[in-house]
C-alpha cells in the first residue's frame, strides 16, 4: 500500500470522530467513572501514544455512528476502539454498543488490568 492510500485510510478513521469537541492526546476526567477506570483509560491511551497512535478520549462519533468509546485510536490504516469495563460485563457492553461504533470494540476489564504486561 502506497502512501497515499495509507494517508486515506488514515482520514476514513479520523473523519469517524467529531474532532472539535475532543482533542487528540488529552484524557479528560469524568467524575462519574472510577479512578480505576480513569487510570486505565490513560494507561491505555500512553501506550498507544508511545506506539505512535494518534488518541482520543470520549470522542463524539459521526458519520452513522453514535457512540463515544473511551480510547478511540488511529496509526495509518490500523484504528482501535477500547472499552474499559469496570461496573459493566462485557455482554452488557456488547448489547449496549453494538452497531455505534465502525469497528468491534476491544474490551478491557479493570479488575484484569495488568499496568506492566497488558499488550495490545
Amino acid at each position: 500500500m502506497n502512501y497515499l492510500n495509507k494517508h486515506k485510510e488514515n482520514m476514513i478513521w479520523k473523519d469517524c470522530i467529531k474532532r472539535i469537541n475532543s482533542k487528540e492526546g488529552s484524557c479528560p476526567i469524568f467524575s462519574n467513572n472510577s479512578l480505576k477506570h480513569e487510570l486505565v483509560k490513560f494507561a491505555l491511551m500512553h501506550k498507544l501514544k508511545g506506539m505512535g497512535y494518534s488518541v482520543w478520549s470520549e470522542p463524539e462519533l459521526t458519520n452513522g455512528f453514535s457512540g463515544r468509546p473511551d480510547v478511540y485510536a488511529v496509526k495509518g490504516q490500523h484504528c482501535f476502539i477500547i472499552e474499559v469495563l469496570n461496573s459493566e460485563t462485557e455482554r452488557e457492553c456488547i448489547e449496549k454498543k453494538s452497531g455505534k461504533y465502525p469497528i468491534e470494540p476491544i474490551m478491557v476489564k479493570v479488575k484484569d488490568f495488568n499496568f506492566e504486561t497488558f499488550k495490545i
